[in-house]
């Protein structure tokens, strides 16, 4: 993740680590950081799960490198699942035939980090 100054550094941390967080309650030892010539912010093989973490998605040296490295990481071991968490962007992108969601740190950990729209919060 490129680390953005000031206020933006700090919630860029913030994106990452409770990505970390979350990925560690769900899947336990299970989650892999792949740096082989490509760096992959987190990989759960057994899932079949790429997460890259971004502040944001709003210029495209930024859309290129975290995507170039989710496409990469395809070519050697198919995913099932791609996804960009930043910090209140939302979208989706396709690259080279991956399908590569985009969801804000907010929503994804709400979600139990599944961003299927069948799955629901309930809020009290």
């Amino acid at each position: 993740m490129c680390a953005p100054f000031g206020r933006e550094r700090h919630a860029a941390l913030f994106v990452e680590q409770t990505e970390q967080i979350t990925l560690y309650k769900r899947y336990n030892k299970s989650v892999y950081y792949f740096n082989r010539n490509i760096e992959v912010d987190f990989y759960i093989p057994d899932e079949g799960l790429a997460i890259q973490a971004s502040y944001r998605m709003s210029d495209e040296v930024t859309i290129e490198r975290e995507t170039k490295a989710l496409v990469a990481l395809n070519s050697l071991y198919t995913l099932k699942k791609a996804i960009i968490i930043t910090y209140e962007d939302e979208g989706e992108i396709e690259r080279d035939g991956l399908r590569i969601e985009i969801i804000p740190s907010w929503k994804w950990v709400l979600n139990e980090g599944h961003s299927d729209t069948n799955r629901q919060c309930i809020y009290y």
